[in-house]
């Protein structure tokens, strides 16, 4: 089955973004299973990011997805149907053929004053700005799947080799390739955004193949017309979500997968950034606007 783990929808699920990257006044969920059906992806991780995400508000990204505007056409109006596998599974299908959507979460960690990033598959209501044995622990704990996010570009949260080379051993994966970080590779030393250069994906590539770690392939999207760009072909027991979950890390942790890799191209990259720096800078956001 085709996974892509690490996606996050649109830029935010609040008014503003929604309007400002055209997604308003469509069912979302319509959009991204449309997407996901075209490009075959079986499987798909939301990823809320966020310092506290809310149960059943914008930050909730799977839950946000679901809320369809009012007079849109709906996955339901198109032959889609809605089921469950538990509380962090949504399931649709159509034609015989379902997709499942996964809830995730780059976890804000927080150790020795410096933020990093930390990609989860299973929830997204992990505890952020907890150190990072303590999340690691926690996630342990709950059999939730683990991956190193864009490792190496500290520049962006990533948490460096040797931070990274101390846990390694706790991790499931490493993400070696991240579809965002598609800026040619002569850019490297350009200060400020070398580090978002495709070398990032080959030296976090290199330094898993060093280490005999798996590594995976994710879409990383903020745009919905992203999903799957970037994914891996792995073996899922889709009986419960238990299985489901467990049968992802335990084939995620061994290599059991192939990694298929794409990049956003450079015009979609350019055209969510600004957008992004744009809202950030003169947008004062709530939960709502």
């Amino acid at each position: 089955m085709k996974a892509d783990l690490h996606m996050h929808g649109p830029i935010g699920f609040q008014r503003y973004w929604i309007e400002k990257q055209g997604y308003g006044g469509q069912s979302r969920l319509l959009l991204l299973v449309e997407k996901a059906r075209e490009r075959d992806i079986d499987v798909c991780a939301i990823t809320s990011e966020e310092f506290s995400i809310e149960k059943e508000t914008v930050d909730d990204r799977l839950w946000a997805m679901c809320q369809d505007p009012k007079g849109s056409v709906k996955p339901e109006d198109t032959g889609w149907r809605r089921d469950s596998l538990g509380s962090n599974v949504l399931v649709m299908e159509k034609d015989g053929r379902p997709i499942y959507f996964v809830n995730g979460q780059t976890v804000i960690v927080m150790d020795n004053g410096k933020r990093y990033d930390h990609l989860v598959v299973g929830s997204n209501q992990v505890p952020n700005q907890m150190s990072l044995e303590d999340t690691l622990s926690f996630c342990e704990d709950h059999g939730l799947i683990q991956i190193a996010e864009h490792p190496l570009v500290e520049s962006h949260f990533g948490i460096g080799e040797n931070i990274l080379l101390g846990s390694l051993n706790r991790y499931d994966a490493v993400e070696g390739h991240n579809a965002q970080l598609a800026l040619p590779s002569w850019l490297k030393r350009v200060p400020l955004v070398g580090q978002y250069s495709r070398v990032a994906n080959f030296e976090a590539q290199r330094f898993a193949k060093e280490h005999n770690k798996p590594w995976i392939a994710t879409s990383d999207a903020h745009r919905i017309e992203d999903l799957g760009i970037a994914y891996i072909d792995i073996g899922i027991d889709l009986s419960s979500e238990e299985s489901l979950l467990a049968s992802l890390k335990a084939n995620i942790g061994s290599g059991d997968f192939t990694n298929h890799e794409g990049y956003i191209p450079l015009r979609g990259l350019l055209d969510w950034y600004i957008k992004f720096r744009k809202g950030v800078l003169f947008h004062d956001f709530d939960k709502n606007n």
